[in-house]
């Protein structure tokens, strides 16, 4: 690069963020990146990663990063919206489970691979020799930290970043060897005295403000977690049958969601409704990949899937008991 600035660069680059698709953009210093947590440490202490081995090793991997990047200098933190209406009305006359919203269509972490790919691309066109790595929920990265610290909004108290749009969005970051321009952290007014999404959590999940215990959260139990489910936990997860979107449809920072412009989360995938029985009868790993190819609902694998769709026909089960003898009673 001959007379390039980091800011004539940082524009350009925030320009090419735009262009590909991406909500907003911050930029840190990857010093940030490489900074001990405490509060995850006192997190993993707790037990509160539960079976996430993935999490509990968190800093180690985040010194194998830094050993294998040690030129690192800028982190590009990126938010695209994830959101949508409801597509149509949930099958009838048929035991369905619902599925929290940002499964609804192709998995992200390929449609964000497309994405990261194109803006690598396009910024190597302008610093040819620029070292780049990208990540979308998958690396050593405290995403919800960052981009708190790159000015993108504040971290809830049901542990989501909310920006000023709202919550429903993915995170993504590029790591890179360019000095560039840093945003600043805002400040924003936060959730104030709002506990909304502390009380409607049906597992009590949100254990204090800021605070969830993953072994209590639908979406770590219907995604994350292997083998049986706590008795006294499965009537609690209702129709959930992969992921849970309460605390963050009570948020009251998502009345007027972003509508998401990505194509790859409208159309294709499974919808915000699935009935269960096609579910229960799959009988191979075959089956189980042909029909999920694609989408995010691979990840409990198929004796997972199987489990939730089997904890909400039970659930359904007990709800319709219910009415029949609430409406027995009444007469």
């Amino acid at each position: 690069m001959v007379s390039e600035t980091p800011f004539s660069l940082t524009a350009r680059i925030k320009e090419y963020v735009k262009e590909t698709g991406f909500y907003s953009v911050g930029i840190v210093p990857a010093t940030l990146l490489f900074e001990k947590d405490e509060a995850l440490l006192t997190w993993n202490r707790k037990g509160y990663a539960g079976t996430m081995s993935y999490m509990k090793a968190f800093h180690e991997r985040l010194e194998r990063f830094r050993s294998s990047f040690p030129t690192a200098k800028s982190v590009i933190v990126l938010t695209a919206s994830y959101y949508q209406p409801e597509r149509a009305e949930p099958p009838t006359g048929e035991a369905v489970g619902r599925v929290a919203r940002y499964a609804w269509g192709r998995d992200y972490h390929k449609v964000f691979e497309k994405k990261l790919k194109l803006l690598s691309k396009r910024i190597r066109e302008e610093a040819k020799e620029a070292t780049l790595r990208y990540f979308v929920d998958t690396g050593p990265i405290l995403e919800r930290k960052l981009a708190k610290r790159a000015g993108l909004g504040f971290i809830g108290k049901n542990t989501t970043l909310i920006t000023p749009e709202g919550s429903y969005f993915f995170l993504a970051e590029l790591v890179t060897d360019l000095e560039l321009e840093y945003d600043k952290e805002k400040v924003f007014d936060g959730c104030g005295h709002c506990r909304l999404c502390i009380d409607a959590c049906p597992t009590e999940a949100i254990r204090e403000p800021f605070v969830v215990d993953a072994r209590r959260c639908i979406s770590y139990l219907t995604i994350e977690h292997r083998g049986e489910i706590e008795e006294t936990l499965k009537p609690q997860m209702g129709e959930w049958l992969f992921g849970c979107d309460v605390c963050i449809d009570v948020c009251p920072f998502n009345g007027h969601p972003i509508e998401t412009p990505w194509e790859e989360f409208k159309r294709g995938g499974v919808g915000e409704a699935l009935p269960l029985e096609p579910i229960l009868a799959l009988k191979t790993e075959e089956a189980f990949r042909s029909q999920f190819q694609g989408t995010p609902l691979l990840r409990p694998k198929r004796e997972g899937l199987k489990r939730n769709a089997s904890i909400v026909l039970e659930n359904l089960k007990r709800t319709s008991c219910g009415r029949e003898s609430n409406a027995l009673r009444s007469t």
